[in-house]
C-alpha cells in the first residue's frame, strides 16, 4: 500500500495524483460558472419580455428577477445588462417600479448610473421616490452629489432632509463639513428627531457651534425621546462642558433609563479641555 513506501515514492504518486486529478476539478468549476451564466442570460432575456407587459406588477418582478441574477464579476456582460435594464425602469411611470430599480442600482457605481441618480434627486416629483434616490446617491459616496443634497435638504418633507444629511456625512469629508456647518448645525434644530439623530450618528466635526446645539438638546426644558438624548450624549463627549450643561448632565445620572444614566457618567468622566465658546475663524 502507498502509506508504507518509500517517502519520497510516496510524495511522488501524491503529486502525480494532483495533477490528474486537477484539470477535472478545474473543469467542473469553469462548467459550473458557464451554467450560472446561461443562467442569467435566460433570466435577462425572460426579464425584459416580462418588462414590456403594461402590468405595473409583471413590470416590476421583472425587475426583481434582475436584481436576483448572481452576478460574475463587476465588468461580466450579465452586469451590464442589468445595469442598463436597471437604468431603464427609473424612467418607468409606475413609482414602485422606479423604487425596485433604485434598490437594484445601489451595487453599481458607473458614471452612467451616478449622472441618472443626480437627474432624478432634482426633477422626480414623486416623494418616495426621491427619497430612495437620495438614498441609493448617498451609497456612491460622491462628492458631485453635494449640490443635490444641499437643494433637497431644504425640502419640506422630513424623510428627504434626513437623506440629504445623511449622503453629505456620509463622504466622511472634514473640512466639507466644517464648509457645511451652518447646514449641519440646522439640521441639529430640524423640527424632525429622526433627523437630529440622523445627523448626530454621522457627525465627525467638533466646533462651538455644535456643541451648542448638543448642549440645547439636552438641556431642553421638554426632555427629549431617549434615542435622541443618547444620540447627544454621545456626540458631546469630548467636549469641555460648560457649567449648566455640566450640571444637566450630572441629573442624569440618576435617570430612569440604565443607558442614559452610563453615557452621563462616560461624558463626565472622558471630559476634556477644549475650547467651547472660542470665536470662529475665517478659513
Amino acid at each position: 500500500m502507498i502509506v508504507y513506501m518509500d517517502g519520497k515514492l510516496h510524495r511522488g504518486i501524491i503529486i502525480l495524483l494532483v495533477l490528474c486529478l486537477a484539470p477535472l476539478f478545474t473543469g467542473c468549476g469553469k462548467s459550473k460558472t458557464r451554467e450560472h451564466q446561461s443562467l442569467d442570460q435566460y433570466i435577462i432575456m425572460e426579464a425584459e419580455k416580462k418588462y414590456q407587459s403594461p402590468d405595473w406588477k409583471i413590470r416590476l418582478e421583472a425587475i426583481q428577477d434582475i436584481i436576483g441574477i448572481s452576478n460574475y464579476g463587476t465588468l461580466s456582460m450579465a452586469d451590464k445588462q442589468t445595469e442598463s435594464l436597471l437604468l431603464d425602469a427609473t424612467r418607468d411611470i409606475h413609482g414602485a417600479v422606479k423604487i425596485e430599480a433604485l434598490k437594484g442600482l445601489a451595487r453599481y457605481h458607473s458614471d452612467r448610473v451616478l449622472n441618472r441618480l443626480l437627474e432624478m434627486s432634482l426633477d422626480e416629483r414623486d416623494g418616495n421616490v426621491r427619497w430612495f434616490t437620495l438614498l441609493t446617491l448617498g451609497q456612491h459616496r460622491s462628492p458631485r452629489a453635494v449640490p443635490a443634497f444641499l437643494q433637497n435638504i431644504k425640502s419640506e418633507d422630513w424623510l428627504i432632509r434626513e437623506a440629504s444629511i445623511k449622503g453629505i456625512l456620509l463622504l466622511r469629508d472634514e473640512t466639507l463639513q466644517r464648509d457645511l456647518e451652518p447646514q449641519i448645525i440646522k439640521a441639529l434644530n430640524d423640527p424632525s428627531i429622526s433627523v437630529k439623530i440622523t445627523t448626530l450618528k454621522y457627525l465627525s466635526i467638533k466646533s462651538p457651534g455644535i456643541y451648542e446645539a448638543l448642549s440645547s438638546i439636552i438641556k431642553a426644558k421638554t426632555p427629549p425621546p431617549y434615542s435622541l438624548m443618547r444620540s447627544a450624549l454621545v456626540a458631546i463627549k469630548g467636549y469641555s462642558l460648560d457649567s449648566a450643561t455640566r450640571e444637566k448632565i450630572i441629573t442624569l445620572l440618576t435617570h430612569s433609563n440604565t443607558t442614559i444614566r452610563i453615557l452621563a457618567l462616560r461624558v463626565l468622566k472622558e471630559e476634556q479641555n477644549i475650547p467651547v465658546l472660542e470665536e470662529k475663524t475665517d478659513r
